[in-house]
């Protein structure tokens, strides 16, 4: 009998320990994946100031005017793009969590993508970061 209550709180112990962890999971997940989006959309923000800073400097250069409207431009895309994907988001929130972290990360751009053909299309603008 006493093994029997023994083994009941040995199993009770175990099932609040797992609901506890899952809970806690639950909560940490959205916060570490919000404080990375943050950190993304900072750097992000930082790199396009970054490049408009060295394409202002360069004003003189012929490639400065083109390489600085095709920033904005690309600017302006991500932003949309950003938009697009927010709304198709509120809608993918009825799928699987591994949806909602794919859809998550796609939301959240990676500075050296977004300028790699910036940097292939306008190579005098290489040097600035050697």
């Amino acid at each position: 009998m006493l093994q029997h209550g023994n083994k009941k709180i040995a199993d009770t112990k175990q099932t609040l320990s797992e609901v506890k962890k899952e809970i806690t999971t639950l909560e940490i997940k959205p916060l570490i994946r919000q404080a990375n989006e943050a950190k993304s959309k900072q750097n992000y923000a930082k790199a396009i100031e970054q490049w408009r800073e060295i394409l202002r400097r360069q004003a003189d250069h012929p490639l400065a005017v083109p390489a600085l409207a095709e920033l904005e431009d690309k600017v302006r895309y991500q932003a949309q793009a950003q938009q697009l994907m927010s709304e198709l988001a509120l809608h993918v929130g009825v799928l699987h969590p591994i949806w909602q972290d794919l859809f998550a990360q796609l939301r959240t751009p990676s500075s050296s993508d977004i300028f790699k053909s910036l940097i292939l299309y306008h190579p005098v603008y290489t040097r600035a970061f050697d």
